[in-house]
C-alpha cells in the first residue's frame, strides 16, 4: 500500500473535507429556517368564577399537565364572554366556556375544540309563583347572570324567544 504525501493530502483530502464541511454548513443553514422552536411550556386556562365549575374542572387538568412539567396558569373569568375576549387578547390560550356562543358573537380568532360535559340552565323561582310556562315570568323581576357570563346571553336569548 502507498503512502500519502503531504502534498497529494492537500490537493485531494482538504479539498473533499471542505466541500463536505461546506455542505453540511449550507445543508444546516437551510433547514434550521424550517424547524421551529420548542414550544413553551406553559399554558393559561380562562375559567369561571373561582370554586365554580370551569374552575373546578381547570383545576384537574393543572394537576395532570403538572405532571408533564406544564406551567399553568388558571385565570378566574366572570363567564364565557369574558374568556373569549381574553383568548382573543392572547392573555389566555384556553379556556372553558358555554357551548354554541363563538358563532354568534363574531368572534372569528377563536375555535372550539370539544365539549366536556352536557350544561343544562336551571330555573329556580318561588315555590308560590307556581311557574309552568317561561311566558309566566313576564313582568317579573329575573336573575339571569352577570355581564360577560354565557348564562346571561342563553338566558336573554330564551327570555327574547318566549317573552314577547
Amino acid at each position: 500500500m502507498k503512502k500519502l504525501s503531504k502534498n497529494s493530502f492537500i490537493k485531494i483530502w482538504l479539498p473533499v473535507a471542505l466541500l463536505f464541511g461546506l455542505f453540511g454548513y449550507a445543508l444546516l443553514s437551510f433547514t434550521s429556517q424550517f424547524i421551529k422552536p420548542m414550544p413553551e411550556k406553559r399554558l393559561s386556562i380562562a375559567t369561571g368564577r373561582e370554586g365554580e365549575g370551569y374552575y373546578q374542572i381547570a383545576l384537574e387538568y393543572k394537576k395532570l399537565l403538572e405532571q408533564e412539567n406544564v406551567e399553568v396558569n388558571i385565570i378566574p373569568t366572570a363567564g364565557s364572554m369574558e374568556a373569549y375576549k381574553l383568548i382573543e387578547q392572547k392573555k389566555a390560550d384556553i379556556a372553558f366556556h358555554q357551548g354554541g356562543l363563538i358563532g354568534e358573537h363574531n368572534i372569528s380568532k377563536v375555535a372550539s375544540l370539544a365539549t366536556i360535559y352536557y350544561e343544562p340552565i336551571w330555573l329556580f323561582y318561588q315555590k308560590e309563583l307556581r311557574v309552568e310556562y317561561l311566558k309566566e315570568l313576564k313582568g317579573k323581576r329575573v336573575s339571569i347572570g352577570e355581564e360577560g357570563s354565557g348564562t346571561k346571553i342563553v338566558a336573554s336569548k330564551l327570555f327574547a324567544k318566549y317573552l314577547q
